[in-house]
C-alpha cells in the first residue's frame, strides 16, 4: 500500500522560509528601487519622527495600529465560517513553525511588503488603490482566501492611512510586525490544542512518542 504523507510529514520549514525569501526579498528590492529612484522619499520615510509626530507618537499608533487589526480579525474569525476554514488551513501550515523560523518570515514580509506598497506604491496610486493591490497579493493560489484578502484590504487601509498622515514608514510598520506575530502566535496556539486533542483521542499523552500508547 502506497504510504501517504501526513501533514507533519509534508512540511518543510526549510523550504517554506527559503521559497518565502526569494519572494520578499524581491519584492522589497523593487520596492527600495522605485522609492529611491522614483520617489526619492527613503529618508524622509524612514525618519524615526517628524515635525509633527514625536517619535513616542508614531510607535504609539504603530501600536494601536496593531491592536485595532488584532481586533478585527478575532471579530472576523466569529462572524465568517469562510475564516474559520481559512485559519484552520493556516494552523495546519504556520502553526508548526518554529519561534525563530515565524519571527524571521513576520520580519521579512511586513518590510518588504511595507517598502513595496507604502513608499513605492502608495504615493502614486493613493490608499485605496494601494490597499486593493495588497489584497490581490494576499488572495492566494486559484483565489481561495477570499477572506483573507477582505481583512489585507482593511489592513491595507489602516497601513495607508497611517502613511499618509505621518509621512513615516515606522506606525505601519511596527503595526504590520505586530499584527504577524500575534497572527503566528494564535496559529501556533490553536496547533498545539489540536494535536493534544488528537493524541488524547488515540489514547496518547501529549509528552509521549508517536506510536507509543
Amino acid at each position: 500500500m502506497e504510504h501517504k504523507e501526513s501533514p507533519e510529514e509534508s512540511f518543510n520549514q526549510a523550504q517554506l522560509l527559503k521559497n518565502s525569501s526569494m519572494f520578499y526579498l524581491c519584492i522589497g528590492a523593487v520596492g527600495l528601487m522605485v522609492s529611491y529612484f522614483h520617489h526619492d522619499n527613503m529618508a524622509r520615510s524612514w525618519a524615526l519622527s517628524s515635525p509633527d509626530y514625536a517619535n513616542w507618537e508614531v510607535i504609539s499608533l504603530g501600536l494601536l495600529t496593531a491592536g485595532v487589526l488584532a481586533v478585527m480579525a478575532y471579530l472576523f474569525e466569529d462572524f465568517f465560517p469562510s475564516y474559520r476554514a481559512l485559519k484552520r488551513v493556516m494552523v495546519g501550515l504556520m502553526g508548526r513553525m518554529t519561534w525563530p523560523g515565524a519571527i524571521y518570515l513576520a520580519l521579512l514580509s511586513a518590510v518588504s511588503e511595507e517598502i513595496l506598497f507604502r513608499t513605492a506604491i502608495q504615493p502614486s496610486a493613493g490608499v485605496v488603490l494601494t490597499a486593493a493591490l495588497f489584497a490581490v497579493l494576499h488572495l492566494g493560489p486559484a483565489q481561495q482566501f477570499g477572506v483573507w484578502a477582505l481583512i489585507a484590504f482593511l489592513s491595507g487601509l489602516v497601513f495607508g492611512w497611517t502613511y499618509e498622515a505621518t509621512g513615516l514608514i515606522l506606525p505601519s510598520l511596527i503595526g504590520h510586525i505586530l499584527v504577524n506575530l500575534i497572527s503566528f502566535w494564535r496559529f501556533r496556539i490553536s496547533f498545539q490544542k489540536a494535536k493534544k486533542r488528537a493524541e488524547k483521542k488515540e489514547g496518547l499523552s501529549p509528552d509521549a512518542p508517536r506510536g507509543v500508547k
